[in-house]
């Protein structure tokens, strides 16, 4: 808990969503919000209408309820991933921000494995294999550049 007044608390909502105090953001940690964005914005018609990225992904229809229901909790877990890489990104922790790479790094050699069992489709282990293979070579490089904060 911070050793603030009460008069000057933020309101928790208020809070959450600020930047913070950090005046100065580094290029990665501006980076990770925008990536967080972008799994928020793939999360979300997974979670309304799985049918949407189905298409999108050219995958095969879903067989059953429990398919569909799957992919729902899918589109819930990137939509949450997002928002915490939104708020690892807007509050400049490194930590975070260092977590964040390391399962990007994780993610497409996992995703191609998956493919080669079967047990996802072509244009869906693409999709993510390719997409996060871009934004962690992005990261990393933005990881090393030195920010006027840090230095």
């Amino acid at each position: 808990m911070r050793n603030t007044p009460a008069s000057q608390q933020l309101p928790w909502w208020r809070e959450l969503l600020s930047i913070g105090c950090n005046a100065q953001r580094s290029m990665v940690g501006r980076f990770t919000e925008i990536c967080g964005y972008g799994y928020i914005l793939i999360g979300l018609p997974g979670c309304v209408d799985p049918e949407i990225p189905r298409m999108l992904l050219m995958m095969e229809p879903f067989q059953t309820p429990r398919e569909t229901g799957l992919f729902r909790l899918f589109g819930l877990l990137a939509f949450f991933i997002g928002w915490l890489y939104v708020l690892a990104g807007r509050s400049e922790s490194r930590p975070l921000i260092l977590g964040t790479l390391v399962d990007r790094w994780l993610v497409p050699p996992i995703v191609m494995y998956l493919y080669v069992l079967g047990q996802l489709d072509l244009w869906f282990a693409v999709a993510f294999s390719v997409g996060d293979t871009l934004m962690v070579i992005t990261a990393t490089i933005l990881w090393f550049i030195p920010s006027k904060r840090t230095s």
